[in-house]
């Protein structure tokens, strides 16, 4: 379980995220990140788990989602379900931590079929896509690009 807070010293210029998970060697592991540092495009998953837990602390939310953190696993599930046919479950503390990967890929690749079935799910998915695209990437919010 991992539990975010933002940090005394975080300010809107630098927000930063304190995150408190408890490892396998039994210890309490505690990491800041400086959400303006976070790189979607090579981020861990705890480095985006951290800037979709802020966005949502400040009030930028996706809609019909629990959180901003279950649309994106929600849409990585079903980007591992077409990519191999199946859920991959890439969880634990190392995966969560230390791998890399390109969180705008993975939602471009989903939205670029998702956005085409005609079913009321898969249109709020894709409207998912939409939103976490922008959260990610804001300087090139428009959709033109992930197209």
């Amino acid at each position: 379980m991992v539990i975010a807070y933002e940090t005394p010293e975080s300010t809107s210029e630098d927000p930063i995220v304190q995150l408190s998970m408890k490892e396998s060697d039994g210890k309490t592991h505690t990491y800041n990140i400086h959400v303006n540092d976070v790189n979607p495009n090579n981020a861990t998953e705890m480095e985006i788990f951290a800037y979709l837990t802020y966005q949502g602390h400040i009030g930028n939310k996706i809609p019909g989602a629990i959180n901003n953190w279950a649309a994106y696993t929600a849409l990585r599930y079903e980007d591992q379900l077409d990519t191999f046919g199946e859920f991959q479950q890439l969880f634990g503390e190392k995966y969560f931590t230390s791998t890399k990967s390109n969180a705008i890929a993975m939602i471009e690749r989903v939205y670029s079929w998702m956005k085409n079935i005609n079913h009321p799910d898969a249109k709020k998915q894709a409207g998912w896509c939409e939103d976490l695209l922008a959260m990610l990437n804001p300087v090139n919010d428009t959709l033109e690009n992930y197209v």
